[in-house]
């Protein structure tokens, strides 16, 4: 097989540059904030997954003519989560911890 180095980014680079989640340590009744990298005019595409992989919710936010997006999550329990992402051809996995 032949390696080949090359000078870009990778696809994992390109998806964080394009999304940022935040906080990652929730302590209150506080939402998820996602800033996209560009103001969104398709809907952005969202699962909450626990750490077993069961699918927690899934739901699809509607674009707000900005790049910002809140998801709620007042109805987790206590523990770690993964928030999966997905917008047009772009996806983003980020690792969150709900500790009420």
């Amino acid at each position: 097989f032949t390696v080949t180095q090359g000078y870009g980014t990778s696809v994992e680079d390109q998806a964080t540059q394009f999304f940022q989640v935040y906080p990652s340590l929730l302590t209150a009744q506080a939402p998820l904030r996602v800033i996209a990298g560009e103001v969104l005019n398709q809907p952005l595409r969202y699962e909450v997954l626990d750490m077993q992989g069961r699918m927690v919710q899934t739901a699809s936010l509607e674009p707000n003519g900005g790049d910002q997006f809140e998801i709620p999550t007042d109805f987790l329990n206590n523990g770690a989560y993964i928030l999966r992402l997905y917008q047009g051809e772009k996806s983003h996995f980020q690792r969150f911890v709900v500790g009420r």
